[in-house]
């Protein structure tokens, strides 16, 4: 049985760098909320405490700079990706022909 080629769409570079990037980000994410500040801000309810990190973990999880709010309307208005008319049209007209 033969195997198939991996599929152009899903393993172009910036893709699998974006993974890698994700990927880090979680070990990231995951440190900081079993960390030893995210403790004590959760126990003390420190809003300060707790305000800061909510920051470090919304620039995880939406990127430097990006708010929940910023991300929530780019879904609004784009969907889960955002795309132009040139990445559609090759869509259709290159990679969708048989």
């Amino acid at each position: 049985h033969q195997k198939n080629p991996p599929d152009p769409l899903f393993t172009y570079p910036q893709l699998t760098r974006g993974i890698k990037n994700r990927q880090n980000d979680e070990t990231r994410l995951h440190r900081l909320l079993s960390s030893p500040k995210a403790m004590e801000a959760r126990e003390t309810q420190d809003q300060s405490k707790m305000n800061a990190l909510l920051e470090e973990m919304n620039a995880l999880v939406y990127g430097k700079g990006v708010s929940p709010q910023d991300r929530e309307d780019f879904l609004m208005r784009f969907g889960c990706t955002g795309h132009t008319s040139d990445i559609l049209d090759y869509l259709v007209n290159d990679v969708g022909k048989d």
